[in-house]
């Protein structure tokens, strides 16, 4: 069931369930196990808000049970509900019927979920592209690419919502008007990165935000590597687009074996740091990955075409200097002498290639395709 208010209602005991359940994960240190145990011995989240300090402490001792006080005299299960709703956010219990069944499945599967957009996007068939912070112009371009392709083939594109190859990925499947996952180390009320406003708006419009920290959790570097086997579970394959040997993206790899995920790879130029984890994985059996053809190839799915997305290329045919600029920065004056364009003209469609987001301007007259 959803909340529909800021409150439960008299006599609903799923939603005091709930409301009790988001207190009593106030409790620092309480953990998975513990939580376990608590509720095996005493039955519903409910009676364990309501036990005394005795009981408690019998089964998780005394400095948990003393925890579990303090959080009661400061913490009220229904208002503290009610703030989530108020803030936009709901709230999913993993005793609900909506709860993902891929969930579930996996171990130390979260208590709860907070979540804004739309929950048809769970239904989808999830592909996770995932990949450095810092990716390189060649990577950001293969995570867009790919979050295109997966959108026009039909599919949902799930990603951690990070810097680089995961926002990357993200805009690419909104452009091609696909349906996208984020899966946040951080309250959902929180943006980050900073620069990431815009595109937490459009996912949550037209995909879905997705947390198991409460809001106003902040991102705390250890959050990223749990939430990661959240991206895998949601997804039925992981593509690493750019990753260091040991990064969140190789986690995020382990977790999928764990879970019996397919992985794929992209490969990259030898000579960059970035390709040393895709490269591991190609030589360990990961499925090598150009496009999207190579993962509906390695499933037996046809390809689906969507007729109303248009073809970048076809957008900027009226850009002619577009084509002599890579993925590898160029300088200004190159330019000029292959394009044989006048520098104005150059000028005005440098301009209008950067304001359309294809390129970007670098320090010293150099160019870069994004």
């Amino acid at each position: 069931m959803r909340d529909s208010g800021g409150c439960c209602r008299d006599g609903d005991k799923m939603c005091s369930e709930k409301a009790c359940l988001l207190c009593i994960l106030k409790v620092r240190g309480l953990g998975p196990q513990n939580l376990a145990k608590l509720k095996s011995k005493l039955g519903t989240y409910r009676e364990i808000w309501e036990a005394p300090y005795a009981q408690i402490e019998k089964i998780v001792g005394s400095n948990l049970a003393q925890g579990l006080i303090q959080v009661r005299s400061t913490c009220d299960p229904e208002a503290e509900l009610g703030r989530c709703i108020a803030l936009g956010i709901q709230v999913m219990a993993e005793f609900e019927d909506e709860y993902p069944r891929a969930l579930r499945e996996i171990h130390d599967p979260p208590p709860l979920l907070f979540y804004r957009g739309n929950l048809g996007a769970l239904e989808g068939l999830g592909v996770a592209v995932v990949g450095s912070r810092k990716a390189t112009p060649y990577g950001k371009m293969v995570a867009r690419k790919l979050g295109r392709e997966l959108a026009q083939a039909g599919m949902v594109v799930v990603s951690g919502m990070a810097r680089g190859v995961d926002s990357e990925a993200h805009r690419g499947c909104l452009e091609a008007g696909g349906m996208t996952i984020g899966i946040l180390g951080n309250g959902i009320d929180v943006v980050y990165p900073r620069e990431n406003g815009m595109l937490y708006n459009e996912v949550e419009n037209k995909g879905l935000l997705l947390s198991e920290y409460p809001p106003g959790t902040k991102p705390e570097p250890g959050n990223f590597p749990i939430r990661n086997r959240l991206i895998s579970a949601l997804s039925r394959g992981v593509v690493v687009v750019e990753a260091r040997e040991k990064s969140g993206a190789m986690i995020t790899v382990g977790f999928a074996l764990e879970q019996g995920k397919d992985v794929f790879a992209v490969p990259g130029p030898i000579s960059s740091p970035n390709s040393i984890g895709p490269h591991r994985l190609l030589r360990e059996g990961a499925c090598l990955v150009t496009g999207v053809e190579d993962i509906l190839q390695e499933w037996g799915i046809e390809r689906r075409t969507v007729s109303d997305v248009s073809s970048p290329d076809q957008e900027l045919k009226e850009y002619p200097v577009f084509k002599y600029i890579g993925y590898e920065p160029i300088h200004l004056d190159r330019i000029l002498e292959m394009s044989r364009l006048t520098p104005g003209e150059t000028a005005s469609q440098l301009l209008s290639l950067e304001m359309a987001g294809k390129i970007k301007s670098l320090p010293g007259n150099i160019y870069v395709r994004l």
